[in-house]
């Protein structure tokens, strides 16, 4: 499970995921996911995500794979969250459904 202090560290204006994975030195990232509900659904989605793997930490550096950008609105990107291989296929295929934006 993603630990209470990833969660809290997640800035209170966040209402949205975008994932995003490098294959092959290429740069993948899906369609920007708004939540309705905002900060309270997407740490909800990103507990669900780290019953199938890791989560965080929050502000990466690129030194991962995979990961998800966390939007403010449609337009505004905020900061980023570690994800791992299993965490981003479950967002991508189950918790997120969204499309492949490249």
């Amino acid at each position: 499970m993603v630990s209470s202090d990833i969660l809290d560290s997640i800035p209170d204006n966040v209402v949205g995921l975008r994932l995003c994975k490098i294959v092959n030195e290429e740069l993948i990232v899906s369609e920007i996911c708004i939540f309705k509900k905002g900060l309270s659904a997407v740490k909800l989605t990103l507990r669900r995500a780290s019953i199938s793997g890791n989560v965080g930490p929050v502000g990466i550096d690129r030194d991962t794979d995979y990961w998800a950008d966390m939007y403010i609105d449609e337009d505004t990107w905020e900061d980023s969250i570690a994800l791992d291989r299993k965490s981003w296929n479950i967002l991508k295929n189950k918790w997120m459904i969204c499309k492949i934006d490249n």
